[in-house]
């Protein structure tokens, strides 16, 4: 493992023995102790060199490739396992992750295009339409929650009383 350690350092991330340590909060002199086979790595700092460095874990302790993690994988199996999504919106989500860049910029802007004119377009009803908490002030410092159609009728009635001023 020690060899491992020394070759991910050196030849594929290309740092010093003090950047490595540094990334890791580990000295260099550690670092050394490691690559030399003076001390053994923890399990801890096994761990954390595969989190910062995105390498597969099975790779660090045994040699087996890949040496690299690939980050969707890892963001889609937690989709997939962790969060409690239904299925559509993990589909939805994970076939978003697989776009490129330019697929992603188009969706965003198709996306954004249609929830704005969804949300200006009087004649669609959205119960999912965004509403506004509206909040009646009363005497005593009194507050209540109206809803809308105590809200319009307020509003109503404030114009009403601004016209008769």
């Amino acid at each position: 493992m020690n060899n491992r350690i020394r070759f991910l350092r050196k030849n594929i991330l290309t740092l010093s023995q003090k950047n490595f340590g540094e990334k890791i909060g580990l000295k260099q002199s550690t670092i050394n102790d490691i690559e030399s086979g003076k001390n053994k790595l923890t399990d801890s700092n096994l761990k954390l060199i595969c989190k910062v460095f995105n390498i597969n874990e099975e790779w660090l302790r045994n040699g087996t490739e890949p040496i690299f993690i690939k980050k969707d994988n890892d963001l889609i199996s937690l989709i997939k396992k962790e969060l409690t999504l239904s299925p559509l919106a993990k589909k939805i989500i994970i076939s978003y992750l697989k776009l490129n860049k330019d697929d992603r910029a188009t969706f965003e802007s198709f996306f954004g295009n249609l929830i704005t004119e969804i949300l200006n377009d009087d004649t669609i009803n959205l119960n999912n339409k965004p509403q506004l908490k509206l909040i009646s002030f009363g005497g005593d410092n009194e507050t209540k929650e109206l809803n809308q159609e105590q809200a319009n009728l307020n509003i109503n009635n404030l114009d009403i009383e601004n016209n008769n001023l």
